[in-house]
């Protein structure tokens, strides 16, 4: 499976998505699925040092939701993105981020 698919499957689980069997047993809890995408994802590149967590000295690219997908009953699909930014550049408004 491709990593974008891998993405869409660990999302869909852990949103609570349609109940398919084989799915149910192996689906991520949210917090699972975040640390997936993150912490364990740097850790996977050997690049926990520089990235992966929030922590002084770190780079780290950052989305503004309108709702906490780890909130009990959250559901992914209805949380929309109201900010992206990536190396210091906010995607949505266009304009470069003072630090």
């Amino acid at each position: 499976m491709e990593p974008s698919g891998q993405r869409r499957l660990a999302s869909w689980q852990s949103s609570g998505g349609a109940r398919r069997e084989g799915f149910l047993a192996q689906r991520l809890a949210p917090r699972e699925a975040l640390a997936a995408y993150t912490r364990d994802a740097a850790w996977a590149l050997r690049e926990e040092g520089s990235r992966g967590t929030l922590e002084v000295g770190k780079l780290a690219d950052e989305v503004v939701l309108d709702q906490n997908p780890l909130r009990q009953g959250a559901s992914i699909e209805r949380i929309r993105r109201l900010g992206l930014f990536v190396g210091g550049y906010d995607h949505i408004g266009k304009g470069r981020v003072r630090v």
